[in-house]
């Protein structure tokens, strides 16, 4: 095995290769993180994981010197870390599965339980150093909404006109026929049964 820093090194780039990337920093803060997360024969294992999950018999194939007995424990156990995803939530056909994670959404948040005083601290110092731009500057969003068989209907209409030269806003209620808007929109604007508003002439 090669000397400590370099796995983690290593690890580092790999977990970099991700949509929401793990940059280094001059610091290192982000190599301290992952001393935290994994052991040197852990981190060695983690740099075999692919970004889609497969199965340990899989895996096994980029760790020639394991069982693959061996092998899933390991993986189970970064399972139970929360340094990786898998296990029996990503399970198909009866088979568990296991893949890299991120930092965010992923490593970080699976340490609810067990986050010490210096895991956050160097959270924080990384997030200033790199990983808030990698987060947030990502091409491919992590969280974003994407409707499935729907579609969205606002509850009003804004338009911008002009009148003279002036700019002003009105809304009014889309008024579609047979919707709840439309049947709002009637009623505001009628006047009540039998009366005239001020003003106005029979």
């Amino acid at each position: 095995m090669k000397n400590e820093s370099d796995v983690y090194r290593r690890l580092q780039k790999h977990l970099d290769e991700l949509p929401v990337g793990y940059p280094a920093t001059e610091s290192g803060v982000e190599l301290r993180i992952l001393r935290q997360l994994f052991t040197p024969e852990e981190a060695e294992v983690a740099l075999s994981l692919s970004a889609v999950p497969e199965t340990a018999r899989k895996i096994r194939q980029r760790q020639p010197g394991r069982t693959e007995e061996e092998l899933e424990r390991m993986l189970d156990h970064l399972v139970e870390k929360g340094a990786i995803f898998g296990g029996r939530m990503l399970a198909r056909g009866g088979a568990k599965r296991y893949s890299r994670a991120p930092l965010v959404i992923g490593m970080y948040e699976a340490q609810v339980d067990r986050l010490t005083k210096e895991l956050q601290q160097d959270f924080e110092q990384y997030a200033r150093e790199g990983f808030a731009g990698a987060l947030l500057g990502a091409k491919t969003k992590q969280m974003r909404t994407v409707p499935v068989n729907a579609r969205f209907v606002p509850d009003r209409l804004s338009a911008v006109t002009t009148t003279r030269g002036r700019w002003s806003r009105r809304e009014r209620a889309p008024g579609r026929p047979g919707t709840a808007s439309a049947a709002r929109a009637r009623t505001s604007s009628a006047s009540p049964a039998g009366r005239h508003p001020r003003g106005a002439s029979a």
